[in-house]
């Protein structure tokens, strides 16, 4: 799946989200609108994001999660070399490997559907090898859940004591 964006009309948007209010709501049009005002931009692309999954399950504090290279800052990547981290097995597949600590609201409660999600990610420290080591915003949508053994460091430190 592309990582392409595009931006729609709210004309469209109100199009899309109108079928999902019963006819018996008898000011669609004003409930609708309301919706779309309650979301900033980021939060309507994840609520109509959200509307085209066949099967959606929301991420937790703690999860484990992978995700494309791509989607982190430029300050990592200038960081940490991609072939680096492959070598020293935080990177498989183009993929790298974190956990989430939360989103990245400023609420303090968790919200499993909030558009970004503060992950720590995987990296190589000389000194103490590989750890959690930056805190990246990542698109919630782009993180997948999988397990610590998935990310092949783990998986060759638990080999090693069987």
């Amino acid at each position: 799946m592309s990582d392409r964006k595009v931006f729609l009309p709210i004309d469209v948007v109100r199009s899309i989200i109108e079928p999902l209010f019963v006819k018996s709501v008898t000011d669609r049009k004003f409930i609708i609108d309301g919706l779309i005002s309650m979301l900033d931009d980021s939060n309507l692309e994840m609520f109509l994001s959200l509307l085209q999954k066949k099967d959606y399950k929301p991420l937790e504090k703690g999860d484990y999660v992978k995700f494309k290279y791509n989607k982190t800052s430029k300050k990592f990547t200038d960081e940490y070399y991609l072939e680096s981290l492959e070598d020293k097995g935080c990177v498989k597949d183009g993929y790298l490997f974190g956990r989430i600590l939360s989103d990245s609201c400023w609420h303090t409660t968790f919200n499993p559907y909030y558009h970004s999600m503060k992950v720590e990610v995987y990296a190589y420290d000389e000194d103490k090898g590989v750890r959690g080591i930056e805190e990246e915003a990542i698109d919630t949508l782009s993180l997948e859940k999988c397990n610590k053994l998935d990310m092949p460091f783990f998986k060759l430190q638990n080999d090693a004591k069987k």
